[in-house]
């Protein structure tokens, strides 16, 4: 399997969605068809995640638990490292074909109580100016993500990169080799 490319699978028959509950669910579409999101597409999607971050929290809070001044996830535990929807799915989930579309999701420290992950559902305000969440009404696609850098950045839909305010593809801390 390719780590930048088209994944091999193309979501649910019936609403087309690529909509488990949660990473670590069966992986059921959320629109009742039954159509389950294979182990292959979450791995698809979590490496991608992994060369777009070079291993390391996208956000970079005040409460971050990566490593101090890189922001390396890899002393982290899986279970202190998590996926964050920009888009919330809500507290019944989404029938949102882009819910787990890469412009969508960003690698975090923490679950949603503690690290990143955790201040960004705390402080929702500050997460919002950081492009860390967006509105429901709002297309992530089209939402600038600060980086803990300053950079502003827009996430791909379609691979591992970042566009430039222009739409120019750029890497952020790409893994050495992977480019």
């Amino acid at each position: 399997m390719s780590l930048i490319g088209t994944p091999s699978w193309a979501g649910c028959r019936r609403c087309g969605g690529l909509l488990p509950d949660e990473v670590d669910s069966d992986l059921v579409c959320r629109c009742g068809s039954g159509d389950r999101l294979g182990a292959d597409a979450w791995e698809w999607i979590q490496q991608q995640l992994l060369v777009r971050s070079g291993g390391n929290c996208e956000a970079r809070t005040p409460w971050c638990l990566a490593e101090h001044g890189t922001g390396s996830l890899v002393r982290l535990s899986r279970e202190r490292v998590s996926i964050h929807h920009r888009r919330p799915r809500g507290m019944g989930g989404t029938r949102r074909a882009d819910a787990h579309a890469l412009h969508n999701l960003m690698l975090l420290c923490g679950t949603g109580v503690t690290g990143c992950h955790g201040w960004t559902e705390s402080e929702r305000t500050a997460a919002r100016q950081r492009g860390l969440l967006v509105h429901q009404d709002v297309d992530p696609a089209v939402a600038p993500v600060v980086l803990a850098s300053g950079r502003v950045v827009l996430l791909d839909r379609h691979g591992p990169w970042t566009l430039d305010p222009n739409g120019v593809p750029t890497y952020v801390d790409a893994i050495p080799g992977l480019r």
